[in-house]
């Protein structure tokens, strides 16, 4: 399913000011370039085309090798970023070619006291598309407020790393919840890989999912099991349904999993089980009634 909204987004812009020697050599940069990685993986999924400038395989990523010396290196990480951009680039490749432009050529167009006219960013800002870009302190998962001739203000979201990708892509309903779960908690204690949907977040309000979030954030931000059991605020505790009628999970493909749930506000609890330091999450309660038996 396809999750880019009504209007489905045909490309990204890659950012080549991101790139300006700043790393310390290529395998720093292909380390640190894994959330790009991952970013590209999932747009290419969804079919969503690359825009580069054309000098981009120009720009330094240390201060003596650009872009461009990656093709000599022969690892998989860099074999995985070559070849996602190859297949994911946009026919035309390169937006700078004066027929596609989408900035004014008269204008001129600042991020704070940096002149970006006739950049990516510039091109995005004007296309209303967003910016993927390698790790730099400038444009690290943020919006960037763009001036145009001085007076006009323009915006474009700068994206490093997928699960920024997605909180953007939910707060502008162009994903699903449980995507959104899933790439906020990655690796991390809570996971929704197993979330059964049908027992979800269909009913809940935004307000009341956002209740969710704050909770399920604390779960993450507790320093261990014994913190969280502790937490009265959380009410970590086993699911003991009264009979074996009452049990929720009786007929599900959990039934022999040892069943937790915890409190996301009242009246609101969440489900699942625990599995070494994991906690899958499965199911969530809006109303209390299954926790009123167990």
């Amino acid at each position: 399913m396809n999750y880019w909204g009504c209007d489905k987004m045909e490309k990204v812009y890659l950012n080549e000011l991101s790139l300006e020697g700043q790393f310390r050599d290529i395998d720093q940069f292909l380390d640190d370039s894994m959330p790009v990685i991952k970013c590209l993986k999932y747009m290419n999924e969804q079919g969503i085309g690359v825009s580069k400038q054309s000098n981009f395989y120009d720009q330094r990523i240390t201060k003596d090798k650009k872009f461009n010396d990656l093709r000599g290196v022969k690892n998989d990480k860099a074999r995985r970023l070559k070849r996602l951009l190859l297949s994911m680039a946009d026919n035309p490749p390169f937006w700078d070619q004066e027929e596609f432009f989408k900035q004014d050529i008269s204008s001129k167009y600042f991020l704070g006291t940096i002149d970006v006219t006739a950049t990516s960013i510039a091109e995005a800002s004007e296309d209303e598309k967003v910016i993927l870009s390698f790790l730099h302190k400038d444009y690290e998962n943020k919006e960037l407020e763009i001036i145009k001739n001085k007076e006009e203000c323009l915006s474009v979201i700068s994206v490093y790393s997928y699960d920024y990708l997605e909180e953007y892509l939910w707060k502008n309903k162009e994903t699903d919840i449980y995507d959104y779960l899933k790439a906020r908690y990655i690796d991390r204690r809570l996971d929704f890989s197993k979330f059964e949907k049908e027992y979800g977040f269909l009913d809940f309000s935004q307000s009341e999912i956002e209740d969710c979030i704050e909770a399920f954030d604390r779960f993450e931000e507790a320093e261990g099991w014994d913190e969280i059991v502790r937490d009265r605020t959380l009410n970590f505790k086993r699911y003991s349904p009264a009979s074996n009628k009452d049990d929720w999970f009786r007929k599900s493909e959990f039934k022999d999993k040892k069943i937790y749930k915890f409190r996301c506000k009242k009246p609101k609890r969440c489900f699942g089980y625990r599995e070494g330091e994991k906690f899958y999450v499965l199911r969530m309660e809006r109303d209390h009634k299954i926790s009123d038996n167990g």
